[in-house]
C-alpha cells in the first residue's frame, strides 16, 4: 500500500465512522471503531479487562463507555469487584469468564483511557497492564492498536477537528520508547511506586550528591554545616533561565544574587563573552566629563573611548540605534535601567559567577548561547514572542494575527523549552501558546466524586454554571505557578466551558444535549495597554 492509497483508506475510515468535523459525536465514534479491532485468537477478552483493573483511569473510562457508548457496554457473565482507589469498589464490571460480546469491550476501553490520558505515564501504565503475564493480549496487538489510533488521531487534527496534540504526542513517545528502551544509569535515587509501571524520582541536589558520594575513612566524623543556598522555597536544583535578550539575563543575574546568600550563578559562554566590561564602558561614558577625570575612570574599549571625544553618550546612543545592533542596545538598555548601580552590580556578578556550571544554583543566558545544551529544569523567562489569551477567546482580539511574528521568533522560543530534560518552569503567554495546540491542562474525575461535598460551581470567572450531576465526569484545571511565581489554582469547569476550550473531547464528559442546555459564557479579556496598542498598530 503507497501512501495515497495509505491517506484514502484513513478517509474512508473517518468518513465511515462519522468521525468528522461536523459531528458533535467524531471523538466517541474513533472509540467506537477501534472496539472493532482484531485481535489475535488467544486473545481472552475476560483475561485483558482483568489485567486494567488497577489503571488509574479505568473507572472514567469505564463510566465513558457505560454512559455514551452502552452498546459496547453488556453485562458479563460473572460479575466481580475490581478494587479500585483507595480501596473503593470499581463499578467495572468484567469477569474472568466473559467471552464474546459479554462485558465491557477492552479495546472501547483501551481508546477511552488514551483520550483521557494526562501524561505520557498514563499509556506506559496501560502498556504494563496489558503486557502483565495474566494478560493473553499480545504486544503486536496493543502496539498496532495505538499505533491506529495515533494516526486517526493525525487524520482528525488534519481535517480540522479540535483535538489535543497531547494525546497523538502521549502515545507515538511512549511507543518510541518502547520500541528503543534500553537500561540507563542515573544519578537519581528511585523509589518504590505505589502504581505499577510508575517510578518517583528524587532529584538531588549538587551539594547533595557530594554528601552521599563521600568516601568515609574508618572512625572519621564529618560535621554537616548547612546546605549554601541550594533551596530556596523550593527543591527544583540547579535552573536554568533562558531569556531572549542580554538585558534580561543581566536582570536575572541581578535578582538571583541578592540577599545576605547570594546564589552561585554560571553565564553561558562564560563571563568574558558576556560583556560586563562593555557595560562599565557604557556607564562610564554616561558619566560627566568631570567626573569621570575627578574618579579617574577610564573607558578600555577603544570603540566607545571615541565616543567620549566626540557625541558622548547620546551620540554613541543614536548611533547604536540607527545601526541595529541589538547586543550594544542591551547594554546600553541595562546602563540606563541601573544607572548609579552598575559598578556595584558588575562587581557582585563577577563575584557570584563560577566558572563549573555543575556547581552553579543558576544557569543564565541567552537562547542563542543555549543551543545544543540540555538541562534538567528550564525558566523560561518573558520576553518571547506572546499570545494574550487562550485560544477560545482569540476571537475577541481581531487585530491580533498569530502569522504577525516572524517564524525566527517562535523558532528560538521553541529552542528555549525544548531545553528543558525534566521540567519546564512556564510563563502565561506560554500556556496561552500551548492552547492553540489545544492543549487546556485538563483532566477528567469522576462527577460523582466531584459532587461529594455538595454542590460545585465552574471556576470561570463569569462563568455562574454549576456541575451537574447528570454528566458522567467532570473536568478539572490542574493547578500551575508561573515563572513570575503567580499560582492559577485551577478548580471544575462546566461542561460548556469546557466544550469551548476542547471543542469534541467535552462530550466524553456530558452529551451534546447536557452541555448546550447549559449557559455559554463570554469571558471578559482585558489585555495591559501597551500590549492593547502593540497588537492595534502590528
Amino acid at each position: 500500500m503507497n501512501e495515497e492509497q495509505a491517506v484514502s483508506k484513513v478517509d474512508g475510515i473517518l468518513s465511515s465512522y462519522g468521525i468528522e468535523k461536523e459531528s458533535d459525536l467524531c471523538v466517541l465514534n474513533l472509540i467506537r471503531y477501534t472496539a472493532t479491532t482484531k485481535c489475535s485468537p488467544s486473545v481472552d477478552p475476560g483475561q485483558a479487562l482483568w489485567s486494567l483493573r488497577d489503571h488509574l483511569l479505568l473507572p472514567e473510562a469505564e463510566a465513558c463507555v457505560r454512559q455514551h457508548l452502552p452498546d459496547l457496554y453488556a453485562a458479563p457473565a460473572v460479575r466481580e469487584e475490581a478494587v479500585g482507589r483507595a480501596g473503593e469498589a470499581s463499578p467495572f464490571l468484567f469477569g474472568r469468564k466473559c467471552l464474546g460480546g459479554q462485558g465491557v469491550n477492552v479495546w472501547a476501553l483501551v481508546a477511552a483511557i488514551v483520550l483521557l490520558s494526562s501524561s505520557v505515564s498514563d499509556i506506559q501504565q496501560l502498556l504494563f497492564c496489558l503486557r502483565r503475564p495474566s494478560s493473553t493480549v499480545t504486544v503486536p496487538d496493543v502496539t498496532e492498536t495505538l499505533y491506529c489510533i495515533a494516526v486517526l488521531l493525525y487524520a482528525m487534527r488534519e481535517k480540522g477537528i479540535s483535538i489535543s496534540n497531547r494525546i497523538h504526542y502521549n502515545i507515538f513517545y511512549c511507543l518510541y520508547l518502547q520500541e528503543n528502551s534500553c537500561t540507563q544509569a542515573s544519578g537519581d535515587k528511585e523509589e518504590p511506586s505505589v502504581w505499577p509501571g510508575k517510578k518517583t524520582t528524587i532529584q538531588l541536589t549538587h551539594e547533595q550528591q557530594l554528601i552521599l558520594s563521600h568516601k568515609m575513612e574508618p572512625l572519621q566524623v564529618v560535621k554537616i554545616m548547612a546546605f549554601a543556598g541550594g533551596i530556596r522555597g523550593d527543591t527544583k536544583g540547579q535552573v536554568a533561565l533562558l531569556s531572549r535578550t542580554n538585558a534580561n539575563v543581566f536582570d536575572e543575574a541581578v535578582r538571583v544574587t541578592e540577599g545576605e546568600v547570594p546564589a552561585r550563578i554560571h553565564l553561558i559562554g562564560g563571563i568574558k563573552s558576556f560583556g560586563l566590561d562593555r557595560i562599565i564602558d557604557i556607564w562610564t561614558l554616561l558619566q560627566p566629563e568631570e567626573e569621570r577625570k575627578k574618579r579617574n575612570l577610564v573607558i578600555k574599549d577603544k570603540f566607545i573611548r571615541r565616543w567620549a571625544h566626540k557625541e558622548g553618550f547620546s551620540g554613541f546612543k543614536r548611533y547604536v540605534t540607527a545601526a541595529e545592533d541589538k547586543e550594544l542596545e542591551a547594554k546600553i538598555a541595562v546602563v540606563e535601567k541601573y544607572n548609579i548601580r552598575i559598578p556595584e552590580l558588575v562587581a557582585r556578578i563577577e563575584r557570584c559567577h563560577i566558572e563549573d556550571l555543575d556547581f552553579a544554583e543558576y544557569i543564565l543566558g541567552t537562547v542563542h548561547k543555549a543551543k545544543g545544551l540540555e538541562f534538567d529544569t528550564v525558566h523560561v523567562l518573558d520576553d518571547f514572542v506572546k499570545v494574550p489569551c487562550a485560544k477560545h477567546n482569540l476571537a475577541q482580539l481581531p487585530h491580533f494575527r498569530v502569522e504577525s511574528f516572524s517564524e525566527d521568533e517562535w523558532n528560538l522560543l521553541y529552542v528555549a523549552v525544548t531545553r528543558a530534560k525534566k521540567q519546564l518552569i512556564m510563563t502565561k503567554s506560554l500556556e496561552n501558546i500551548l492552547t492553540l495546540a489545544g492543549e487546556y491542562f485538563l483532566q477528567a474525575e469522576l462527577t460523582s466524586n466531584v459532587l461529594k461535598t455538595g454542590v460545585v460551581r465552574c471556576c470561570v470567572g463569569q462563568c455562574s454554571n454549576a456541575i451537574p450531576v447528570d454528566a458522567v465526569l467532570t473536568m478539572r484545571k490542574l493547578p500551575i505557578t508561573y515563572s513570575n511565581r503567580k499560582e492559577n489554582k485551577g478548580g471544575y469547569l462546566c461542561h460548556s466551558c469546557v466544550e469551548q476550550r476542547i471543542g469534541p473531547l467535552a462530550f466524553l464528559t456530558a452529551s451534546p444535549e447536557q452541555v448546550r442546555a447549559m449557559d455559554r459564557t463570554v469571558e471578559n479579556v482585558v489585555l495591559p495597554r501597551h500590549e492593547a496598542l502593540l497588537f492595534l498598530v502590528f
